[in-house]
């Protein structure tokens, strides 16, 4: 389970002077995995996130991003890991009109690594304020705690979706 607050601070659409948009992503999120040596809420369940993204749209149709990212608890339950941090690099490019193809890249900086750096691809479609996501990985999840370390798979991958809805 995980519950965040999403701040844009800045929007490089706002003034010609700005050369990128910055947001703020902050979350807590909870491991609802059964333990028989844990009660539920104990402080190896729980972990805590942070992101910047800083996004540059270079055109209509291009556009990049550059995201630090720290995250306590990472292996879920090691008290000698006291959080992994990492720089995920990822860009967007628009083929059609409400079609984009999307990819990231997140190696780990420090901290507690995966086998192998995350790394994800997929495509976007836009439908009226929804925004669909098909895409493949190779991190354990889509919450910040499960795909900062890095991807767990090393010859396989997972199938993700998502859909978003800005109000």
């Amino acid at each position: 389970m995980e519950l965040g607050l999403h701040w844009r601070m800045l929007d490089q659409n706002s003034s010609p002077h700005l050369p990128f948009s910055a947001a703020l992503f902050a979350d807590a999120g909870l491991v609802t995995q059964a333990r028989s040596d844990r009660n539920l809420f104990a402080s190896g369940n729980i972990s805590l996130n942070v992101q910047l993204s800083l996004a540059y749209q270079l055109s209509d149709r291009l556009s990049l991003m550059l995201v630090p990212c720290y995250s306590t608890n990472t292996t879920h339950g090691d008290p000698s890991n006291r959080g992994t941090f990492s720089l995920g690099f990822g860009g967007r490019w628009m083929v059609l009109e409400d079609i984009s193809l999307i990819g990231e890249y997140l190696p780990v900086i420090s901290g507690h690594k995966a086998p192998a750096n995350g790394w994800g691809f997929g495509i976007e479609k836009k439908i009226g304020g929804h925004v669909f996501q098909v895409f493949v990985l190779n991190s354990m999840g889509l919450v910040a705690d499960q795909f900062v370390p890095g991807g767990d798979l090393k010859n396989d991958v997972r199938l993700g979706f998502n859909i978003f809805r800005t109000f």
